[in-house]
């Protein structure tokens, strides 16, 4: 009988702890903004952590950083709260608007995997530098 309390009074506790991590995570994402000054600073995996957290702050409930050798252009993959399968290609630039220009090159690869590949209903290249012209027209078509 003293066991069963036991083992009752310790799922409880366990269960206790993962309700409040889940709160507290999604207490520090709610609130969560980054100036560009910070995302310049932050290691590219940093920032790609940065933008599943932002995801998942617009309502994401299954944002997932993705991104490493070999992820064919998805670095963050996630629900929004319409159904939508959202695909996120990072591109971080270590210094920033004064780095080199997210090419046409880098477009043309994650336009042929953001879809057919990863199934994307709404693909997405986030950087936080700059694209240089000749792929921003690409983009445009």
């Amino acid at each position: 009988m003293c066991s069963v309390f036991l083992v009752l009074l310790l799922l409880a506790g366990w269960m206790y702890r993962q309700v409040d991590q889940m709160r507290s995570a999604r207490l520090r994402v709610e609130g969560l903004t980054y100036s560009l000054g910070q995302l310049d600073a932050m290691h590219h995996s940093a920032f790609e952590t940065a933008v599943r957290d932002l995801l998942a702050r617009d309502g994401s409930r299954d944002a997932l950083r993705c991104g490493g050798r070999g992820d064919l252009g998805a670095d963050v993959k996630g629900y929004d709260p319409f159904g939508r399968y959202w695909v996120i290609q990072c591109k971080h630039r270590e210094k920033g608007l004064d780095g080199s220009a997210v090419g046409t090159a880098e477009l043309q690869t994650f336009k042929g995997t953001g879809r057919p590949v990863h199934g994307g209903d709404v693909v997405v290249m986030v950087t936080n530098g700059k694209i240089s012209r000749p792929a921003r027209v690409f983009a445009r078509q």
